[in-house]
């Protein structure tokens, strides 16, 4: 690839390998799984998943996936590839989950060169999976009435002024009250409050993805409002006075117009 600069050799070589993808099987046999997934990945399932979701599959692939069979050629692979790769996963400690995620990635990915025939076969056949382990049933710990003193006691510490010593020791009071996760609290908005009747309703949160848009400047991460996972994310807590009064003190700060 030749260009004026580096930028744009680096872009000729990507679109060069994006239509390596999309034609003939005997150019495909040439690229290396690392190459052919990170472009699928790019091309295909970047407009399939949310941005949270999108991360965590290019995380498995880059930590789980490509260091063990990245280097091999896509009309390689044979289904000994991916068990060595699932036992050593397995061997090394990963949990199910994990083993799982990977071996989902390479089947999803290999069943869609398979489907535009760009490989005669397709090697994830007959691969075994280690056993999933029981979950351990545990009881549900709570805070008994001396933690939650403790607890209070330092998020509302104030300083000889008056001053409290921790900005957002009373976002800690409202978790403590609600039960809500990161996420849920950071995506707050006052229209999800309601002082009347005492609830507070959950219908989003927030994420911090990858920076992919050149545009955005150079963060490397930024941060985007998502809905919540399931139908039973979406809920009503009841507020207590304790949970109130944490809010009330974001509503006299007013930290931002309409969220917390």
């Amino acid at each position: 690839m030749y260009g004026k600069t580096e930028k744009e050799v680096k872009r000729k070589s990507k679109e060069y390998k994006i239509e390596l993808i999309k034609h003939e099987p005997e150019q495909v046999k040439k690229i290396t799984v690392q190459e052919y997934m990170s472009d699928w990945l790019k091309t295909i399932k970047k407009n399939e998943l949310k941005s949270s979701s999108y991360d965590r599959l290019e995380v498995t692939c880059e930590n789980q996936i490509f260091p063990h069979i990245g280097y091999l050629q896509m009309n390689s692979v044979k289904a000994d590839d991916i068990q060595k790769l699932i036992n050593h996963l397995n061997d090394s400690g990963y949990s199910y989950s994990t083993i799982k995620k990977a071996y989902n990635a390479i089947n999803a990915c290999f069943t869609f060169a398979y489907e535009r025939e760009e490989i005669p076969k397709n090697p994830i056949v007959r691969i075994s999976l280690p056993r999933q382990k029981e979950k351990e049933i545990s009881d549900i710990v709570f805070f008994n009435e001396s933690e939650i003193e403790l607890i209070e006691k330092y998020a509302l510490e104030k300083y000889k002024t008056g001053k409290y010593k921790y900005k957002n020791g009373y976002a800690i009071i409202l978790l403590l009250y609600t039960g809500l996760r990161i996420g849920e609290l950071l995506g707050l908005k006052w229209n999800n409050i309601d002082f009347e009747n005492k609830i507070l309703k959950v219908s989003g949160n927030l994420k911090q993805v990858k920076n992919r848009d050149e545009n955005k400047g150079e963060a490397k991460y930024i941060v985007i409002e998502q809905t919540t996972k399931t139908k039973s994310g979406n809920r009503i807590i009841p507020l207590s006075d304790k949970a109130i009064e944490a809010l009330k003190y974001f509503e006299k700060r007013k930290i931002k117009k309409d969220s917390y």
